[in-house]
């Protein structure tokens, strides 16, 4: 999404200011600051619960962004027409689609310590639909795909850049920091082990099939060896599936 440079205001700028000085208390490379949007006051985003902000590396070079946040409408008809996040610092697109198909979205709000009524703003910045005067606590949740260096290691800060666009053209800029967590990929890892170990014994004992037929009936069911020979492919959809 383009960017544009935006006329400051005095209320914006201090603004600006309290979300930059929360990010740098975080340790959050703030870098260059945006412009602030030069109408604050028809939509406002508020990070909160900041110790619960992550980004979670999975498997295969996915990520997830987990932003808690409150989001205030305060004048009737503002559209969001455009989205965009990123995290600068590994040059990473995220994307705010429907996250809650995904077979690791139940680990992801596991690990939030706040309400689990707490609703999902992803449906209200890519609805299309006007949005009405309310006041939203919630959560962000975006996916992307990325390079993750090795340096980056548990409890990195890194800064992830919201921006939204108006039926107007105008935009709204947020800055919003999380910190790496690699919980869910050692997890996984762990998981895709514990199938192929799983899996050689079975074969040291009899193998899965004998002649085209399942093979050794007690010591694995159908059922668990359709998901063991799955797992032993690309798909790492059932690795992801929660406990």
């Amino acid at each position: 999404m383009p960017k544009q440079n935006l006329k400051p205001t005095k209320t914006g700028n201090q603004e600006t200011r309290a979300r930059l000085l929360r990010l740098k208390e975080m340790g959050v490379p703030i870098g260059s600051v945006h412009h602030p949007s030069p109408e604050p006051d028809r939509l406002a985003l508020e990070q909160i619960d900041h110790d619960f902000a992550r980004m979670y590396e999975l498997l295969s070079g996915r990520v997830a962004v987990v932003v808690p946040a409150t989001m205030r409408v305060l004048t009737s008809g503002i559209l969001i027409t455009g989205v965009a996040i990123w995290i600068p610092r590994i040059d990473c697109p995220l994307e705010l689609s429907d996250p809650t198909g995904d077979t690791f979205y139940p680990d992801l709000m596991d690990r939030l310590l706040f309400d689990t009524r707490t609703k999902l703003l992803n449906d209200w910045l890519t609805s299309e639909v006007p949005l009405r005067p309310r006041q939203v606590k919630g959560v962000i949740v975006a996916e992307g795909w990325a390079d993750v260096p090795l340096e980056l290691q548990d409890g990195t800060p890194l800064r992830v850049e919201l921006a939204l666009r108006d039926q107007r053209r105008k935009e709204l800029r947020f800055d919003l920091g999380v910190r790496v967590n690699l919980s869910l990929k050692r997890k996984y890892e762990r998981r895709v082990q514990e199938h192929h170990e799983r899996l050689r014994l079975i074969r040291r004992e009899g193998g899965l099939f004998e002649g085209g037929q399942l093979g050794d009936q007690e010591s694995v069911s159908p059922e668990e060896a359709i998901n063991l020979r799955d797992a032993s492919g690309e798909d790492a959809r059932e690795l992801h599936k929660p406990n």
